[in-house]
């Protein structure tokens, strides 16, 4: 796993997670150790006593069901500038902790700035308390790159394109899935 993080301190990437928590931005954020960006529902940035605290851990605001032009922008000059970026596919929180459909942005995103993407996934995040008081807790595993180079000379219907990555995303997302569950057997098993 090490070497995955340490690789993609070279380039920017977009890292693209499930999403159960709204910590979950905190705590992929000090598994991965360089500093990363994501996006943050417009809302949260009208609670003055959380909106300084997003701001402090890279987070910037975005209009979610709409095309957010500013955000666009902001992420093109982050990914440009060689930081990278964290994204969720889904686009919320499940409300279950099970996946979601994936949407396209992240997709689109990856495919406008040309960079690679690196899927990851949480859990343990879904249910917070339960999550402290078993072990092993709150696990990300983080996954292989995902090379935009693959998808930038397809000739398909962007459309089209967008959905077969998203839909890539969210396979290798849930193939990380099922080695956390693996883990985690072999964990109680050990005990």
């Amino acid at each position: 796993m090490l070497g995955r993080i340490e690789e993609t301190r070279q380039t920017p990437v977009i890292f693209a997670s499930n999403h159960q928590s709204f910590i979950d931005p905190l705590v992929i954020g000090s598994v991965i150790r360089q500093e990363i960006f994501y996006f943050a529902k417009q809302e949260i940035f009208e609670w003055f006593f959380i909106r300084d605290l997003a701001r402090f851990f890279n987070a910037f605001p975005t209009k979610r069901g709409n095309f957010d032009m500013e955000a666009i922008r902001f992420t093109k000059r982050i990914l440009q500038g060689g930081q990278s970026l964290l994204m969720f596919p889904e686009g919320t929180r499940s409300k279950t902790g099970e996946l979601q459909e994936a949407r396209s942005g992240v997709a689109m995103l990856a495919f406008q700035n040309k960079v690679d993407i690196v899927p990851i996934h949480i859990q343990g995040t879904f249910k917070l308390r339960k999550s402290f008081l078993r072990y092993p807790g709150i696990m990300v595993n983080i996954g292989n790159r995902i090379p935009i180079n693959e998808f930038l000379n397809r000739q398909i219907p962007r459309k089209k394109l967008y959905q077969e990555l998203s839909d890539r995303i969210m396979r290798e997302i849930a193939e990380l899935r099922n080695e956390s569950l693996v883990y985690q057997a072999s964990l109680r098993g050990t005990k």
